[in-house]
Formats: C-alpha cells, sequence, structure tokens
C-alpha cells in the first residue's frame, strides 16, 4: 500500500488532552469546564449588549442621548469621577456597560450603568460656585432626570427578564 497516508493525530486534540493532564482532569472534564466557561462569557456578554440597550433608551427618552461605552478591562478607562465611583464601587473587574451625561450644571457628571444584580444605578460627582443657578434650580433638574431614566432602565431591566 505504497499510496496510504500514516494517519497523523489531531494537534488541537493532543494540546487539549496535555491541557486537561496538567490541570488535573480527564478529557471529559476539562471539555466540558471549557464549555461551561465559554457558555457563561457568552450570556455575560449578551447580558451587556442588553443592559447597553436598555441605558441608551432610557437615557434617549430623557433626552440625554445615547452614547454608551464599555468601561473595564481592554475598554475604555473610568476618566471621570463618576466613572471612577462605577468602577470602584460596582464593576468588580468585570466590563461595565455606562452612559456619561454632563447634566444641566456647571460641573455636575452623572454615569448611568447596571449593578452585578441588575439594579439601575448613577453615580455622579460635582461641584457647585457661589452664585451659580445650579444649587436652586440646575441639580434639582438633574437630579430629576436622573430618575427618570433611573426608573425607566429598571423597568427595561424587569420587561427583559426570561
Amino acid at each position: 500500500m505504497a499510496g496510504r497516508k500514516k494517519k497523523e493525530p489531531n494537534a488541537e486534540l493532543l494540546k487539549t488532552v496535555a491541557e486537561a493532564k496538567a490541570a488535573g482532569m480527564s478529557y471529559g472534564q476539562y471539555q466540558a469546564k471549557r464549555f461551561i466557561e465559554e457558555e457563561m462569557a457568552r450570556k455575560e456578554e449578551l447580558k451587556q449588549k442588553k443592559q447597553a440597550e436598555h441605558i441608551e433608551t432610557a437615557c434617549r427618552e430623557a433626552g440625554l442621548g445615547g452614547h454608551v461605552m464599555n468601561f473595564g478591562k481592554n475598554h475604555f478607562k473610568a476618566s471621570t469621577e463618576a466613572q471612577k465611583i462605577m468602577m470602584e464601587q460596582f464593576a468588580s473587574g468585570k466590563v461595565v456597560p455606562a452612559k456619561t451625561s454632563f447634566m444641566y450644571c456647571d460641573e455636575l457628571d452623572m454615569c448611568f450603568f447596571y449593578s452585578a444584580s441588575g439594579k439601575a444605578c448613577c453615580s455622579y460627582s460635582g461641584i457647585t460656585k457661589a452664585g451659580s443657578d445650579d444649587i436652586e434650580h440646575n441639580i434639582v433638574q438633574a437630579f430629576k432626570s436622573a430618575k427618570a431614566v433611573l426608573d425607566r432602565m429598571q423597568e427595561l431591566y424587569i420587561k427583559d427578564r426570561p
């Protein structure tokens, strides 16, 4: 049988078997673990996409625009104080879709996002000055808008749950 080619083992299969042995698992256990991890990552990605859609919808309806950005590792880094609060208090090393809005005030930024448990949240940071119209009017309006956004975000989240 001169024309017959010797069957070579699949390099990917051998690599996976070696990884399984190194992890102290059988090939089947290792494949199941990989499948579960991939499925969880896929679900997290879908969850983030849905959250971004909900944030965008709620912000657009409130007249705040809807440009949502992902913050976290390999994504946008927090640059405003409100973004930093969000990342430090709620991100836990995960990617967080969020909308930053500079409100009606001289120096007030708000960041809308969801907590890990799916609760609509808003972090904020600001400065006001003596004689500014912010204290009596603009801050009140800003937080009324924030409440409308948060209420709508939560409504969309609850409506979207299975």
